[in-house]
């Protein structure tokens, strides 16, 4: 019996908006941006030559693109696998928040994931061992089922991270950083056995320098102190004036459009020197409306975090979020610039 060599190229999906804005992605269906468009047309390039038997797919919408670009011409003749298992980590409420404001929320956070990324469950979301098993499952389904044939294969960069410890053999639980850049390409080939033999990984030749794009990563791992609260409130716009008097560098955070999850509340508190009540706005509208002045005295901080989930106007603001504290209200603000130098 001739032996069958089966041939998988997996690539990583192109630059989105969210990748530009230096953000977590995760499974948030975000396309391709014009970016992303031209890394594409350099993947058709790349790929008009080498015959492809079956395309293959995460659901979301930035792999899905991707694919088309690899298949070109042929994306109508091309019979295309979408699977489900393919898909990026489940990101939680960390999903299209920056990274430079989760390492201010979640201290340590950019160190774990980067150091120890099997080990990583976002909250409410998936840890780094749950994508392992799926991707490494969803990958050898699928070359098992197509045995003899050429695969091009569309996923993530988490996801991608997981199959080449695989490979590597390293498991799960001592996962190590390998993040490829956008469209990048990787080849594995495969004997009737199953055994597999890595051809190459992150072949970006395809790429012209001015679409490479770079991700500073330590830039992003330093501290950076964090505004929080509604744009449109006199004084959380006092606590900006104050911090650009100071010539601070600091993020901001709109508590209105983006309200905090009960995790990052929960997580907050655990900075904060006081009652799970300090978290509340008390004289707001909404606290009053709810009736919830009589409960509150006894209430953990966690049944805390679930109400002002809720509704970004039962938080107390604004908030400074500091490495080693958190500072809530204007006038606490106002005291603590006046003599710390942050």
């Amino acid at each position: 019996m001739q032996n069958k060599t089966t041939t998988l190229y997996l690539v990583r999906h192109g630059t989105t908006a969210l990748n530009d804005a230096m953000c977590l992605q995760g499974a948030y269906d975000e396309p391709l941006n014009e970016w992303g468009d031209a890394q594409g047309k350099c993947l058709t390039d790349y790929f008009k030559n080498i015959p492809i038997d079956i395309g293959v797919t995460s659901p979301l919408k930035r792999a899905r693109q991707t694919l088309d670009y690899i298949l070109g011409e042929r994306r109508e003749r091309v019979p295309i696998i979408v699977d489900q298992r393919l898909r990026e980590i489940e990101g939680g409420s960390f999903e299209k928040r920056s990274f430079a404001e989760l390492g201010m929320l979640w201290p340590g956070f950019m160190r774990t994931f980067k150091k120890t990324p099997g080990l990583w469950r976002f909250p409410g979301g998936e840890s780094g061992a749950e994508v392992y098993a799926r991707v490494v499952d969803g990958i050898l389904d699928i070359v098992g089922r197509y045995q003899g044939k050429t695969i091009a294969m569309a996923s993530h960069g988490f996801a991608i991270q997981t199959w080449l410890n695989f490979v590597s053999h390293i498991p799960a639980e001592n996962m190590r950083e390998q993040v490829l850049g956008n469209v990048a390409v990787s080849k594995f080939t495969f004997d009737d056995k199953m055994n597999i033999h890595t051809d190459y990984i992150g072949d970006c030749s395809h790429l012209a320098p001015r679409l490479i794009r770079n991700y500073d990563w330590d830039a992003l791992a330093k501290p950076v102190p964090l505004l929080l609260g509604d744009f449109r409130a006199r004084t959380f716009k006092k606590a900006e004036e104050l911090l650009g008097e100071k010539n601070i560098h600091f993020l901001k955070r709109d508590i209105i459009q983006a309200p905090l999850s009960a995790p990052e509340i929960v997580k907050l508190s655990e900075r904060y020197d006081g009652s799970a009540k300090a978290f509340l706005n008390t004289r707001g509208k909404k606290f009053r409306s709810l009736e919830l002045k009589e409960k509150t005295d006894e209430m953990s901080i966690q049944k805390v975090a679930e109400i002002i989930s809720s509704d970004g106007a039962l938080l107390r603001q604004p908030i400074l979020v500091l490495v080693d504290r958190i500072v809530i209200g204007h006038q606490k603000i106002a005291s603590t610039l006046k003599h710390d130098s942050l």
